[in-house]
């Protein structure tokens, strides 16, 4: 695995600032349908996740947002049951992904989890969250 910072950062493109899936879809891809930014939507991101998106490392934190945060977005402002029904607990995980991107695992001979997290999701297509992962990752641990 290429440890590099080149690949880290372009990795970090690629990711959602939210929940970390992949911030665009083959198909988005494919028809050149552009992410969302998140800085773009900070004051709605602080609105419903409760995550300030403003300060931005390009080593850090992934600058973009998926389909599906952006959807819980836009469906909370116009009063959308489920998304306020649900609220605080994508508010945790919201919390708990920006916990990892602050404290990004990086040491000069362990793989990067974010990096980890991006190749697990190529393989498995794309939609495994970090916190998903990270579960995973620590389970397959435990059976070791």
């Amino acid at each position: 695995m290429d440890h590099s910072t080149e690949h880290h950062k372009n990795v970090l493109l690629k990711l959602c600032r939210i929940c970390g899936k992949r911030a665009q879809t083959n198909k988005e891809i494919k028809t050149n349908r552009p992410a969302e930014l998140a800085v773009t939507y900070s004051d709605r991101i602080w609105s419903y996740y409760h995550v300030g998106v403003t300060n931005y490392d390009e080593n850090r934190h992934p600058n973009k947002i998926c389909t599906v945060c952006y959807k819980r977005l836009t469906n909370f402002e116009n009063g959308g049951k489920c998304e306020i029904t649900y609220q605080r607990a994508y508010q945790i995980k919201a919390f708990k992904t920006l916990i990892h991107w602050h404290f990004e695992n990086r040491r000069q001979n362990k793989e990067c989890e974010t990096c980890e997290l991006y190749a697990y999701q190529i393989i498995h297509g794309g939609q495994t969250t970090l916190l998903k992962f990270l579960d995973q990752k620590r389970k397959a641990k435990g059976k070791i």
